[in-house]
């Protein structure tokens, strides 16, 4: 992401986006305006909120720019220098904003007045006098007077969306709880200060619907596309756990005419809506009106039965010049359901069945979740996307799916053990790390675990811990109330570990705390940060590489002196993990347009020389600064950086792996590593031997694993008994064969799966795939995203010769 200095090309069709929704719709659409030939601008404010979805609009766009995006001012300031086509909002929250912003340029924008009239329910109920439901505003500030409240009654606030605040209340009771909670609730997930005003209406009873419409500007009115069925849980909380589209009602008629009715009541035009209403008694009862496609993949189903994109739809409608692609049906129906767990607790497992004919697509959030209770669609935990001949078969298909998935749901904090001393003694692991819970459950301690909340962790983990506390490893209070609960369960730990990258500086700060052998913070904070390590290293001339470090806009200052001559120099986020965000550079024009893609303020860069050679990674445990080498690993990489196989041993002269082995040790010393694993890669070649990077814990990619299979021994369990005995093992090198992993890639455009297969019968160790069928594959840009791997053993040294031949009998087919 780039800040500062923002290189703009007159030639290009840039387009702005006011931040974006969780679903991926919006990212979707970014890919269909960068597929017709525009650019993407991404404003956004909520740089944190985006790193944890799967589909991350930072990664997506062509610029990223950093502001407050409740500010009009703020925007038009930013986008001065840009000749845009349009404005774009799929996110609730900037609809209004992306409108004046669009009009204040002359782009086409929906009418705004309708847009204000839709964003706040409480003004939907005042100028839709037709929407048949009782309701009356209130104000937070003001005392609640029950007397006048009809019951049942539903709660609402008047701003907020994706069912969130929404309480079904039966007495006063009820209702009271649910204006505390709106009370205790001002600021959403998303940042955005809620209005002080909130709803109570009538409970309509009756089954609820949408209408899906969009804007037809030939005849200047709106069109109905179709009807969509709602499943909603019963309760407290009304959140919609599946649709189906389209449905054929006998009122089809009334119902089109009556919400043509309300859209011109709302004043809403020159858009798409999303109009949700009820068929009661005493006839439709409008619920809202949402200006912008229907989430929850609705626009998906309509696309699927009727072969029009809503999502194209509304981008017509808002780009100057956009034109959507033209599509067929593909099915008659389609349907969609949620997982949803039964109860609160930390989901550790969600398993799926195959997926039938006529599934779609499906898509599962990293497990662990923690669920505090099942009140708004930010609780469900996936979904499940089927076509069908009619809307029976269609519900049919996802419902079968859903009754065939398994969810494993822990109570909170505490898992299937019980909570004693333990007699052996008990060990804490931060990370989410399976293979670092079964080595210390097998070496006789217990273990708890706080994982980082934000990535996976398997159901076979939790089984093997007597607690497990989610929270974010970057934040340290919450960290340290985690030790807290442990302690007072269990008692002291012998040790604390980290296996993860996330972990790093949480588990050195722990240890610092609690008196316990580690490296240290300092440490840790060297190594964590690429330049920081890089001056370290540079103090020893042998080792030295050429390198300057800054934010985009530093490094877009002071880099031009750097890239003169012939030479290529790599640029990498100072904190980086996992490949990613890593650039070859080779001039200026090639950095701006690597930082034109980061555009965050606080991201700092590394910039240094590009070493020749080939890389190898050296796995090795440490105990008080005494460091045993267990391994060499050869290191295979593709034209991005990212790593697509190793092979262990590396096949290296005498003379190259003792210079690789002393300057690893040489460098573990200049950092100060005394305890515990480390995985550090070297670049060996021309210009002798170089660190490219160390870590404080085992290597990635199976490469523990491939030691395991060639030599026994087994870097984990090696850097526990250190960390808990101050005793580091024998660990003779006598590699028997070879073992190697290969990782399957996509390289091209990202897309769905439509078909994975292996030709033959082939003679591996082990085979792993991260997709299905149905699965959205993205093109492989780090180590994140790669599609799976097969590992290969051998009793002579072609063990990564037998992996590639087993990837050209693997057969990918991504549309």
């Amino acid at each position: 992401m780039q800040t500062g200095c923002i290189h703009i090309d007159a030639m290009n069709k840039y387009v702005a986006f006011l931040e974006t929704n969780a679903s991926g719709t919006g990212v979707e659409a970014i890919r269909k305006l960068q597929h017709a030939g525009y650019h993407v601008l991404f404003l956004t404010q909520e740089i944190e909120f985006y790193q944890s979805l799967e589909l991350n609009p930072l990664e997506v766009a062509d610029i990223v720019i950093e502001v407050n995006t409740n500010c009009i001012g703020s925007i038009l300031n930013r986008l001065a220098n840009f000749e845009l086509h349009g404005v774009v909002a799929f996110d609730d929250y900037r609809l209004i904003t992306a409108a004046f912003v669009a009009r204040h340029l002359g782009l086409p924008h929906p009418s705004i007045d309708g847009l204000i009239h839709c964003r706040f329910k409480n003004l939907t109920r005042q100028v839709v006098s037709s929407g048949n439901v009782d309701y009356q505003v209130c104000e937070l500030k003001a005392p609640l007077d029950d007397g006048t409240v009809p019951y049942p009654c539903v709660v609402k606030p008047c701003d907020d969306s994706g069912s969130v605040g929404v309480r079904i209340c039966q007495n006063a009771e009820d209702l009271h709880k649910a204006v505390a909670a709106l009370k205790e609730q001002r600021i959403n997930a998303r940042g955005y200060r809620l209005s002080s005003q909130y709803l109570i209406e009538a409970f309509v009873e009756g089954q609820e619907y949408s209408a899906e419409l969009i804007w037809n500007t030939t005849s200047n009115n709106w069109q109905l596309l179709g009807v969509t069925e709602k499943h909603i849980t019963s309760g407290s909380y009304a959140v919609e756990v599946g649709h189906d589209f389209p449905v054929i009602l006998p009122e089809y008629q009334e119902v089109e005419t009556t919400i043509h009715g309300w859209l011109n009541e709302a004043g809403l035009s020159h858009t798409v809506a999303h109009v949700e209403f009820k068929l009661s008694s005493h006839g439709m009862a409008l619920i809202e009106i949402n200006p912008r496609p229907g989430g929850d993949m609705i626009h998906l189903l309509c696309q699927l039965s009727t072969g029009i994109d809503v999502v194209d739809r509304y981008l017509e409608l808002l780009v100057h010049g956009y034109a959507g692609q033209s599509n067929s049906a593909k099915y008659q129906a389609a349907s969609i359901r949620f997982l949803v767990p039964e109860a609160a607790g930390i989901v550790t497992l969600v398993e799926t069945p195959e997926p039938g004919p006529n599934i779609v697509m499906s898509k599962i959030k990293a497990v662990p979740q923690r669920i505090q209770s099942v009140s708004s669609s930010y609780d469900r935990l996936g979904f499940v996307v089927a076509g069908g001949i009619s809307t029976q078969a269609a519900r049919e298909a996802v419902d079968t799916f859903v009754q065939h998935t398994r969810i494993l749901l822990e109570p909170e904090g505490i898992s299937t053990l019980q909570s004693q001393q333990p007699e052996a003694g008990w060990v804490l692991l931060l990370g989410n790390s399976l293979k670092g819970a079964k080595a210390i459950r097998t070496l006789g301690y217990d273990v708890a675990m706080i994982p980082d909340e934000a990535n996976s962790l398997s159901g076979e983990a939790i089984k093997l811990c007597r607690a497990a506390f989610p929270v974010k490893l970057s934040n340290l209070n919450a960290v340290a109330q985690a030790y807290d609960e442990c302690e007072s369960l269990f008692g002291p730990p012998l040790t604390i570990l980290n296996f993860s990258d996330a972990g790093q500086l949480a588990c050195e700060w722990l240890r610092d705390r609690h008196g316990l052998q580690g490296n240290g913070v300092d440490v840790a904070k060297t190594i964590i940060d690429k330049g920081l390590m890089r001056s370290v290293l540079n103090q020893d001339v042998h080792m030295a590489v050429g390198f300057v470090s800054g934010t985009a806009s530093e490094l877009l200052e002071i880099a031009a002196s750097m890239l003169t001559g012939h030479h290529r120099y790599v640029l990498k986020p100072s904190d980086g993990v996992g490949s990613r965000d890593i650039y070859f550079i080779d001039g200026m024009p090639a950095l701006r347009d690597a930082l034109e893609n980061h555009s965050n303020s606080d991201a700092v860069w590394v910039l240094e020389e590009e070493l020749p050679g080939e890389e190898y990674s050296v796995e090795a445990v440490s105990c008080d600064g005494i460091t045993r080498i267990l391994g060499i690993t050869k290191k295979y990489t593709n034209h991005r950086g990212v790593e697509v196989g190793h092979l262990y041993p590396a096949p290296l002269p005498e003379a190259e792996q003792v210079a690789i082995e002393q300057t690893t040790l040489k460098a573990l010393n200049l950092l100060g590593v005394r305890w515990g694993a480390t995985h550090t890669e070297v670049m060996s070649g021309s210009k002798g031997v170089h660190i490219i990077e160390t870590h404080l814990r085992p290597g990635g990619d199976e490469i523990p694993e491939l030691l395991l299979l060639v030599e026994e021994h087994c870097q984990y369990k090696l850097a526990i008994e250190v960390l808990i005995s101050g005793t580091l093992l024998p660990t003779p090198r006598h590699p028997k064969g070879s073992a190697a992993i290969h990782f399957f890639t996509h390289d091209g455009d990202a897309g769905y799966l439509r078909s994975l297969e292996l030709t033959d019968d082939l003679d591996l160790f082990s085979l792993e795939l991260n997709y299905k069928p149905g699965d959205e594959v993205p093109s492989c840009s780090s180590s994140f995203n790669r599609i799976g791997y097969v590992i290969c053993v051998s009793n002579e040294d072609d063990a990564f010769t037998r992996c590639l031949e087993t990837a050209k009998r693997l057969t990918l087919s991504v549309e």
